[in-house]
């Protein structure tokens, strides 16, 4: 039996009233056709009717927005008390419960709106702390009410709740007539944490989240899965992470096995975050850029991932292109003085490519301290991704480095490219004392 009903009412049209059936959470401005002469107050609770005067449900009133009517429930029965508020919190984290794994729970979304029937409500868990976003006016209103109860649910669980932080510094607040704001919500009879900082872990993934600066609430928690599925299908592979923001989908493909991870985003702020899970994560496959991504994207196309040897220095102040290139001058000249005969194509291809590892070697803090013993996989790796290799190529590339790694070279090519790579490495790194070499006579002739 429906109780007594003591709200204002609102009739809708036909259309509204074929949503509202379906399941739809909101009543449109336009769809009204009959309202209470006397205007209630802004954020109150309200009954909405079909035509012929069909109970269709009871939801916050929003006299700034044109989403009018944001429904909260369909049952006629509900009292919308602080009882009623508490078993929808509980409804949520039981939900949550049984989709998530466990040490998920503590970085996770508690609250996601109208999915969980709180209209215009984000609640994020960053380990100890609840953030949250208001969107509107009723929920706005229900705040004194609802966000105790948040931490009394969670709580009575076992969860270690220490504060409530408010992330309301967002422009749609505006279109409920509502003012933007953040920082801590006075939980009665409590003192919040002095840090706005935490940590969490989500897919064995640890990242240092600042939910009073970070984008949103601090950290885009409903990408979970998605994060997830990036570090399954990134092994192996070359991932460029635009709008990395704090690193998260760039830091799942470089735990996932990705070869060699770029993270670019536009905030030096964002970067240094995401560097620092990176070495949090002792993840050492990643480089970051701090660049805006419809920049770097057009730039990146033009000039290709080759040109990229120019800006990274491989001996003294010679880029690992100019290397490239000296090497590949000295092979041939190699090939010519020794009377050999070699595949020349293979020869330079296999030169040129030979330290296409694309990163900067010298920056340990990245992870580069054995760069010696495993750039030729990399190269070989990147070298494969953008161009069909045949198999001498291959073999200059990966046997390049011999004696250091131990397995030395089965072709012509690979060997002397092998030999020309340690004479330019030499002349970049010693100068004046290459010159007395015997054979620096002949390969200075052909430099000029």
């Amino acid at each position: 039996m429906k109780s007594s009903r003591n709200y204002p009412v609102y009739t809708v049209n036909k259309h509204a009233e074929g949503l509202l059936v379906g399941g739809h959470p909101w009543v449109y401005e336009n769809d009204i056709l009959s309202s209470p002469e006397a205007e209630p107050e802004n954020g109150t609770l309200v009954d909405v009717v079909s035509t012929k005067g069909a109970y269709l449900g009871t939801g916050f009133l929003s006299l700034k927005s044109k989403i009018r009517v944001r429904l909260i429930s369909r049952n006629a029965n509900d009292t919308f008390d602080a009882a009623f508020w508490k078993r929808r919190v509980e409804y949520a984290w039981a939900y949550r419960k049984t989709v998530l794994e466990p040490a998920d729970l503590t970085a996770c979304r508690v609250i996601f709106g109208e999915a969980d029937q709180f209209p215009g409500l984000t609640v994020d868990r960053f380990n100890n702390i609840l953030v949250t976003q208001t969107l509107s006016v009723g929920m706005e209103k229900l705040k004194p009410i609802l966000f105790p109860l948040l931490a009394e649910v969670l709580r009575a669980d076992g969860q270690t709740i220490e504060g409530i932080y408010e992330r309301n510094d967002e422009a749609l607040r505006a279109k409920e007539g509502l003012a933007q704001n953040k920082g801590w919500f006075d939980l009665p009879g409590e003192t919040h944490p002095d840090s706005t900082q935490t940590e969490i872990c989500e897919n064995g993934v640890f990242y240092h989240v600042d939910f009073e600066n970070g984008q949103k609430t601090g950290f885009f928690l409903d990408q979970k899965y998605n994060r997830r599925a990036v570090a399954r299908i990134a092994a192996g592979h070359t991932v460029l992470d635009c709008f990395t923001h704090t690193g998260s989908f760039a830091l799942n493909a470089a735990k996932g096995g990705a070869a060699r991870v770029t993270a670019a985003d536009i905030s030096a702020e964002a970067i240094a975050m995401a560097q620092r899970n990176a070495q949090r994560n002792n993840l050492t496959n990643m480089d970051f850029l701090c660049e805006d991504t419809f920049e770097l994207l057009p730039r990146l196309e033009k000039e290709g991932r080759y040109t990229a040897t120019r800006r990274c220095i491989q001996h003294g102040k010679v880029s690992v292109y100019a290397h490239c290139v000296s090497v590949a001058d000295t092979a041939c000249v190699l090939a010519e003085t020794l009377h050999l005969r070699v595949n020349e194509r293979a020869l330079i291809r296999g030169a040129l490519l030979h330290d296409y590892f694309l990163y900067d070697w010298h920056d340990k803090a990245n992870g580069h301290h054995w760069h010696g013993f495993t750039h030729p996989g990399t190269a070989l790796h990147n070298a494969s991704e953008d161009w069909k290799l045949t198999p001498v190529e291959r073999e200059i590339i990966k046997k390049h480095m011999f004696p250091l790694t131990p397995i030395p070279p089965t072709c012509r090519e690979a060997w002397l490219v092998c030999l020309a790579d340690k004479i330019c490495a030499a002349k970049e790194t010693t100068g004046g004392i290459y010159g007395k070499l015997p054979f620096a006579a002949k390969h200075n002739a052909q430099d000029k």
